[in-house]
């Protein structure tokens, strides 16, 4: 569903509630859609794990909990990393959410700060390119982080044998 199709109710309900101008509204609809998206993606990536792991931890006599926390999980690295990355990027580049539910400057994002650097008769546009340079490296630090991660995700299933 459109961002978009959303604004007016949003606005409406969360005006009403007294949590317009605050930074809940950008955490409850970047949770709302966020979860979607992660669901989608681990439910298929779990069913891509073989079952034949949980059968062995199982004959090993590890409890559930253990076989999630000691076999799973460190398997699913890559699509964490990759889900991380996405879900940082997307929340941390939006621009429409924190324009229409906020209003004062301390509640504003980079992005909408960013645009705030144009006057009424000009354009800032060597600040603007500066700060959007600034304003990009934590999603390029975020993807450092997790470069390695990718890395064993795209190699994970390369060899056969």
């Amino acid at each position: 569903m459109p961002p978009q199709i959303l604004l007016i109710p949003l606005f409406q309900g969360f005006n009403a509630t007294g949590m317009y101008d605050t930074l809940w509204p950008m955490i409850i609809v970047h949770s709302g859609y966020g979860i979607s998206l992660c669901t989608l993606v681990m439910r298929n990536f779990f069913r891509s794990l073989p079952i034949e792991l949980r059968a062995a931890g199982l004959v090993d006599g590890a409890s559930e909990p253990r076989i999630l926390a000691s076999i799973v999980l460190p398997m699913t690295r890559p699509a964490l990393a990759a889900l991380a990355t996405l879900q940082f990027t997307f929340i941390w580049n939006d621009f429409l959410y924190p324009l229409v539910f906020t209003r004062s400057d301390t509640m504003r994002t980079v992005m909408v700060g960013i645009l705030q650097q144009q006057g009424q008769f000009s354009v800032a546009y060597g600040v603007q390119a500066a700060l959007a340079v600034l304003a990009s490296l934590p999603t390029v630090a975020i993807f450092i982080a997790f470069q390695k991660h990718f890395i064993a995700g795209l190699t994970t299933g390369a060899v056969k044998g």
